[in-house]
């Protein structure tokens, strides 16, 4: 090889490391989220105060979550009546009394978190059992239960009351489908949801 090809080779292999160093600080991977993702977590503890065939009914329950960068929050959560209601006409002299339990996959939406007072978005996506307490049967299917499918969305105000305490005042509507029970339906489950929430995490 003479000197003149190897000077070339010289300046190629020097424009080849050039280009090289530049590609291995500029180049990046390509993700849906540009910036540094940042993860928490929560509980919660919730009471909801609805109606059951007129009749008043508490449930109690609660779910856990992952928080990401903040604002949206996945897990997972159930409620259940503790207060067995009893509808008028139900069984003899009223002695009968329902149960209902309920749980599934909870998405949530948390926008402006870091201000005192904001909102909150969370929606159940699930299923649940509604059933007699006690040896009655259906006058019409002659079953003592039934499980049902139901979407949950809830619109909350939000209180930063510490830095791992918040509490939430908000409603919900329950929309339940699939009960075939007879003489409890989709339309006596479903229904609106006074809700009080207690969240303990890393927010």
């Amino acid at each position: 090889m003479s000197l003149e090809d190897r000077g070339y080779m010289r300046i190629l292999l020097i424009l080849v490391g050039i280009c090289l160093l530049a590609t291995s600080v500029y180049a990046y991977d390509e993700t849906l989220i540009k910036h540094e993702t940042e993860v928490g977590g929560f509980f919660t503890i919730v009471s909801k105060k609805t109606q059951i065939k007129e009749t008043f009914a508490l449930f109690i329950g609660g779910r856990v979550a992952f928080l990401v960068n903040h604002k949206w929050a996945f897990g997972a959560g159930g409620y259940g009546i503790v207060n067995d209601p009893v509808p008028d006409g139900f069984g003899e002299q009223g002695l009968i009394k329902l149960r209902s339990y309920y749980g599934g996959w909870i998405f949530e939406y948390i926008p402006w978190s870091e201000k005192v007072f904001h909102v909150s978005f969370p929606i159940l996506i699930g299923a649940g059992k509604v059933e007699y307490k006690g040896s009655y049967r259906d006058s019409k299917t002659g079953e003592d239960s039934d499980t049902y499918f139901i979407v949950e969305p809830e619109f909350n105000l939000e209180f930063n009351v510490m830095r791992f305490w918040r509490m939430d005042l908000g409603v919900s509507y329950r929309y339940v489908d699939g009960c075939d029970l007879g003489d409890v339906t989709d339309k006596d489950l479903s229904g609106v949801c006074g809700n009080l929430t207690f969240k303990f995490g890393k927010f």
